[in-house]
């Protein structure tokens, strides 16, 4: 089992217990996620990936396997939520060490980009191909994971607008306003879809391997 900070661990605990009462949440699709080398699991980013937390939190109850969220550099310099981050298995998400690490046989969980209101459940990456260099760097299979409903948990009425995108697009900081149940999510029913592993492949290309990642989670969200 990998080694985690005992808080956090507690803190895992009490979140899947917390995303089966309140969302009914579960896994579709398990045994796509392979056990027995690194992978990098690509999620779909909901405005608040409140889904991830919950895949993340079964994952380790399950398997005993950690999967590091690897997060923008500028949240481990936010007092409280760097200790969270680093102690909860997060690392940042720097191109060399991200390759160091799953090549250290670490798995890691990544969201290209983020979701608008008027994209929602659409894959929407645009140009970003930092994590298909990462996982060919590395050797490693994509496995894609989209949630049902998880832009139902909150609503961000400004998330699309121009300088929301802007500001997003050149701090990462998601500054809008976020409307849930007070702090809690919407208690809509949740359930992750696992897609099959997709290997990268000798001839690939950046493009080329993020192309063939992004059609997995769109034909979920189609299905």
């Amino acid at each position: 089992m990998d080694p985690l900070h005992p808080f956090m661990k507690r803190f895992g605990e009490g979140l899947e217990q917390f995303g089966a009462l309140w969302n009914d949440y579960e896994i579709q699709g398990f045994e796509n996620l392979p056990t027995d080398r690194p992978v990098m699991v690509v999620l779909y980013h909901g405005f608040l990936p409140l889904d991830g937390w919950f895949f993340t939190a079964t994952v380790y109850s399950r398997t005993g396997r950690l999967l590091h969220a690897l997060a923008d550099r500028w949240m481990f310099k936010v007092p409280g939520l760097s200790w969270v981050l680093r102690n909860g298995g997060a690392v940042p998400g720097t191109r060399q060490d991200a390759i160091d690490f799953l090549k250290a046989g670490n798995s890691v969980l990544v969201s290209p980009a983020l979701s608008g209101n008027k994209g929602n459940y659409k894959v929407i990456w645009g140009q970003r191909l930092g994590f298909a260099k990462v996982a060919l760097a590395a050797g490693v299979p994509l496995v894609p994971i989209f949630t049902e409903y998880v832009d139902e948990l909150y609503r961000s009425p400004f998330c699309d607008t121009a300088p929301f995108q802007t500001i997003y697009e050149k701090t990462r900081w998601p500054l809008v306003p976020v409307v849930g149940m007070g702090a809690l999510p919407w208690p809509v029913k949740l359930r992750t879809w696992v897609g099959e592993p997709i290997e990268p492949r000798a001839d690939d290309t950046a493009e080329s391997l993020r192309d063939r990642a992004r059609d997995p989670p769109q034909a979920l969200m189609r299905e």
